[in-house]
């Protein structure tokens, strides 16, 4: 392994600033140029710019306009980072000085660099060649359908189901069970065959809204994702409570949504509170707590206590969890399990899917006298390591508000002509 040595040399550090802007890896905006060339700058000087000073000199914000530290600058010194990783894992790799953020700094430096370096584990965006992510979806989705049938093996649970307030309400309608996912989504350019998934990114509205993608005209949504880890061990919990309810259990992608699913079923909702999409402010109106874009790192009461995840993954960490059912806009049943991270998402599928779960979650709501058929939330916390959660505690119970946002619009079902492949709407899981 070669050292790696500093070079404060301006003709070096304008040269490889050139050389990454012109490959076009910093986007097609001008905002990640412009903070590289700023950060450059500050380096030739021997300076070491400060949050204020890149807030003010880059973003254009009044320095009375400063008063506190501005998430906004610090997402883009992260996204930055994470860009210059990319390029030096690729075009970059063989290229003699590399530029680098070090971590919990806005100092940019020039080091030699390793020939053929290894793509940091670090990296913030993984891009997909279409081969590999669809190996990646098969082999969840086939996971899956084997958790499915162990859960049709698995003891009877009829007892449970039937004697708790968390499962009642889905218990009451004759509707089937819509296990409703949530997938991560991604995207690309017209003509090329790499995807990005970005963790800001979780719909095609957000993606059209995000300024720093709105000037390229070229990109596209595509029907491509794939499932969080925690989503398979959360299926094996939940599905032999899903199908103890004595009806057709099926799952589906939220990004496969429909208008017809939320008309004919109960929906039960599994994944990250950012991979709701259109449906989290949906929730989130009838909900106590209220989650700030773009990371989606904490769940905030709207009396003001914030519950924040954190600690780094996949060393001991903490997360939180939400176990909440409403009726939907049709008076059919709504049961979300959510998390900021696996962690939470595992931590709230454990309330609601094992005896003990159920207990904790029963006895609090019983002692804030929550009325469980009018709507219920409960938060619950986590200790986690390596996205296992380690143990689980209901941190309060709360009555769920009717909320004033409508249904968002959702996708649209099209019947195909004669002739053409059409993959099934859900994946059947039980039939009876």
């Amino acid at each position: 392994m070669l050292e790696q040595q500093r070079t404060a040399d301006p003709e070096v550090i304008r040269a490889c600033v050139s050389r990454v802007i012109e490959t076009g890896v910093l986007g097609r905006g001008h905002v990640y140029p412009k903070l590289l060339t700023y950060l450059a700058d500050c380096t030739i000087r021997g300076e070491v710019p400060k949050e204020f000073d890149i807030t003010v000199d880059v973003f254009g914000r009044a320095k009375g306009d400063v008063d506190a530290p501005d998430a906004q600058t610090r997402v883009h010194i992260y996204k930055l980072r994470a860009r210059l990783n990319t390029y030096y894992a690729g075009a970059g790799k063989n290229d003699a000085v590399r530029l680098e953020i070090p971590k919990g700094t806005y100092h940019l430096c020039a080091v030699t660099n390793e020939p053929a370096a290894t793509p940091t584990a670090t990296r913030r965006r993984p891009v997909f060649r279409y081969a590999i992510a669809g190996m990646l979806i098969a082999l969840v989705l086939s996971v899956a359908a084997n958790v499915a049938l162990l859960a049709r093996r698995a003891p009877p649970t009829e007892g449970l189901v039937e004697q708790s307030h968390v499962w009642s309400g889905l218990n009451a309608t004759a509707r089937p069970i819509l296990i409703v996912v949530g997938d991560h989504f991604f995207f690309g350019e017209r003509g090329s065959h790499l995807r990005t998934r970005d963790i800001e990114i979780n719909s095609e509205d957000e993606l059209h809204a995000a300024a720093e993608y709105a000037s390229n005209p070229s990109l596209v949504y595509e029907t491509l994702s794939y499932l969080p880890k925690s989503t398979v061990f959360a299926l094996h919990t939940l599905l032999p409570h899903a199908t103890a309810l004595g009806k057709s259990v099926s799952i589906k992608l939220i990004s496969e949504l429909t208008a017809e699913d939320l008309r004919d079923y109960d929906l039960i909702y599994v994944g990250f509170v950012r991979a709701m999409a259109k449906w989290r402010e949906y929730f989130l109106a009838r909900s106590n707590f209220a989650v700030e874009p773009p990371l989606y790192m904490s769940f905030a009461q709207k009396d003001g206590e914030v519950f924040m995840r954190s600690g780094p993954v996949p060393q001991l960490n903490r997360d939180y969890g939400i176990v909440a059912r409403f009726a939907g806009p049709t008076g059919n049943q709504i049961l979300v399990l959510t998390g900021i991270g696996d962690v939470g998402v595992l931590a709230a599928v454990r309330s609601a899917g094992t005896a003990a779960g159920i207990d904790q979650v029963e006895t609090l709501m019983r002692s804030a006298e929550i009325d469980a058929a009018a709507g219920f939330e409960v938060l619950v916390e986590a200790d986690g390591h390596s996205r296992t959660d380690l143990g689980v505690r209901v941190v309060g119970a709360y009555a769920l508000g009717k909320g004033e946002s409508a249904p968002p619009p959702v996708t649209t079902v099209t019947t195909p002509s004669d002739g053409e492949n059409v993959a099934p709407s859900a994946l059947s899981v039980a039939e009876r």
